[in-house]
């Protein structure tokens, strides 16, 4: 097939995507999607576009391990596992360049620099975890090695999220005082890619609550529950707007994670 046909036929499609990729207020979910599968009238179905992703090399296996260690499932999924709070990743190769990724990954400052440059805009309002140089590109390598689902994807529209709710100052908290176990917490809130949900000091994402004062609105014990147990929701869970993701955490890194938060002071 000559290269402005095939170009041609998938236009439509990665045009489709690429709306999508832009809007925070949309949810792509990938799955097999058969012939006779109902799709109700809300629904997008995208089919497949043919995009080839690249080879697996051991860079690109490197990748993969840093991808779960930095537990990037979290927010992302792929082939349908994983958190819907960023874009699915499969076949993302086929929607953003190599250069677009590693500079939206890389904490180096001229791919800080570059990422603005290829956006156009601030700093999106979900806060993304940067890593080092070495770091980004293996993790681009893995990136572009996943291949797009046999069955296409389906775009979902759903209500925008709104942001959380202030932090409560309560005049005259005292923070707990900082410890060798609070200074690991802290240690696994940035690993764990927590900022991209919560907010302290101004930094971060706004889907979780503010953590700035937490220990004076919130027990230990309600902070160590709500890390590491299921959260189930009297009533309507549906009506919830935001779920906490299962962390892969030991109860003792649960107590640490704790420890951190309750050093936090009141937001300035």
């Amino acid at each position: 097939m000559r290269r402005s046909a095939l170009l041609a036929q998938i236009a439509v499609p990665l045009l489709l995507l690429g709306l999508y990729l832009g809007l925070w207020h949309q949810q792509l979910r990938a799955g097999e999607i058969g012939e006779e599968a109902t799709i109700k009238p809300a629904l997008i179905k995208v089919k497949p576009t043919g995009y080839e992703p690249r080879a697996v090399t051991r860079e690109s296996e490197e990748g993969e391990e840093l991808f779960k260690a930095l537990n990037c499932m979290a927010c992302h999924s792929i082939h349908g596992v994983g958190g819907d709070l960023g874009p699915v990743l499969d076949a993302v190769g086929g929607r953003r360049s190599e250069e677009f990724i590693l500079a939206h990954l890389s904490k180096a400052d001229d791919q800080v620099e570059k990422f603005a440059k290829l956006t156009d805009k601030r700093p999106a309002e979900l806060v993304h975890v940067r890593v080092s140089p070495d770091s980004a590109r293996r993790l681009t390598a893995y990136l572009l090695t996943l291949p797009e689902p046999a069955g296409g994807f389906v775009i979902q529209p759903h209500a925008v999220r709104r942001p959380a709710e202030p932090a409560e100052i309560k005049p005259g908290f005292k923070p707990a005082p900082r410890t060798a176990a609070s200074a690991e917490g802290e240690k696994l809130y940035n690993k764990l890619g927590c900022v991209a949900c919560h907010t302290i000091s101004k930094i971060g994402g706004w889907f979780g609550p503010q953590l700035d004062g937490v220990g004076s609105r919130r027990s230990r014990a309600y902070i160590v529950d709500h890390i590491s147990a299921a959260h189930v929701t009297a009533g309507k869970p549906e009506a919830a707007e935001f779920k906490m993701p299962k962390l892969d955490v030991t109860a003792a890194e649960v107590q640490q994670i704790a420890d951190y938060l309750l050093t936090l002071p009141n937001p300035k």
